[in-house]
């Protein structure tokens, strides 16, 4: 029943159709298959080929939470973190992330990342913030890196300022086509911060962000285009 679901759903070896997908997954989720549950709740979520309705997605998020799907797990934590469906609940969040990123899932440790940095629910922890940033970095998490990156810039009472650091992991962020790594990363070989001032490769990244209408790096672009760059 599932993989009828997932065979409707992407459109392998049958034509796309979401009714029928939702129809099969209904079907499975109802003997507790924990993967239809949260494609339930992700189409619920979403609004997709149904009536988008919250509260079906958390109760189907729930379900699948409870036999510890992980990536259950992390979307009905964002459901508390925002109050989609549920009200605001930082710490049934937090202990939500907790869970799936003690199981090493990256976008569970990077909401928690987020939560130490924002204050969410927690007390302001730049420091914590970084350690659960670096965890989902590791495993290409592209906004992790670009944070892990901008952390290393500032620095903190724990992590030691080193723009060598923070140019590392921008330019891992800036190959998966993150825009704010890819202007951060033109800013420092502007600069020369901590590498070598290399005004053809700052050209070369701020024209990949610009590629992607961030505003600053066309103005950065058409700047070294004077110059020669």
């Amino acid at each position: 029943q599932f993989i009828l679901g997932m065979m409707y759903w992407r459109g392998k070896g049958v034509a796309p159709d979401l009714s029928k997908a939702v129809d099969w997954f209904q079907r499975a989720a109802a003997q507790d298959h924990a993967e239809a549950q949260f494609n339930l709740g992700i189409m619920y979520l979403r609004g997709e080929d149904v009536v988008q309705d919250l509260s079906k997605a958390v109760d189907y998020f729930k379900k699948a939470s409870t036999q510890g799907h992980l990536k259950a797990q992390y979307s009905l934590g964002r459901c508390y973190l925002y109050g989609e469906g549920v009200d605001i609940n930082y710490d049934m969040a937090f202990n939500l992330f907790l869970e799936a990123a003690g199981h090493s899932l990256p976008e569970a440790q990077f909401a928690l990342g987020s939560m130490y940095e924002l204050g969410n629910g927690v007390a302001k922890n730049r420091d914590a913030a970084f350690d659960w940033y670096q965890k989902a970095a590791v495993q290409g998490h592209a906004i992790a890196q670009y944070n892990s990156g901008a952390i290393y810039e500032q620095g903190t009472r724990q992590v030691t300022r080193s723009f060598k650091n923070a140019a590392e992991w921008y330019r891992k962020a800036a190959t998966q086509g993150d825009a704010k790594s890819q202007f951060a990363l033109g800013l420092i070989y502007e600069k020369g911060k901590g590498i070598k001032k290399d005004l053809a490769e700052a050209a070369k990244w701020y024209g990949e962000a610009a590629k992607q209408g961030d505003a600053e790096a066309i103005r950065k672009v058409a700047k070294l285009k004077k110059l020669g760059f």
